[in-house]
């Protein structure tokens, strides 16, 4: 009957360093799934950070733009171009510019 106790204990302890071995592995697993994912969230914290400074800026230069454009429409205008000729170039009805007094 003793031979029986000791692989009764003989088991027991193999039992229980394979349940330690099995539980290291999976409190480093979780240790490494927990960090894994702290990372991945700073990470995405970061470039929702740089998306939204992108963002803001492509507005700002979208409405520069528009301003510019509506500046080069204003300028573009004819009257404005021949009123700051001074009277110095004049039209005929055919859109026919002339420069000088020669009409």
């Amino acid at each position: 009957m003793k031979k029986k106790k000791r692989s009764e204990s003989r088991k027991k302890s193999r039992m229980s360093h394979t349940g330690k071995i099995l539980t290291t592995i999976f409190v480093l697993a979780a240790l490494f799934f927990c960090g894994t994912r702290l990372i991945l969230n700073s990470y995405a914290t970061n470039l929702s950070v740089t998306n939204q400074q992108l963002t803001n800026d492509i507005a700002a230069r979208s409405t520069a733009i528009e301003q510019l454009k509506s500046d080069i429409a204003q300028l573009e205008e004819k009257s404005r171009v021949l009123g700051m000729l001074e009277g110095q170039v004049s039209e005929d009805s055919n859109r026919v510019y002339y420069y000088g007094n020669n009409n």
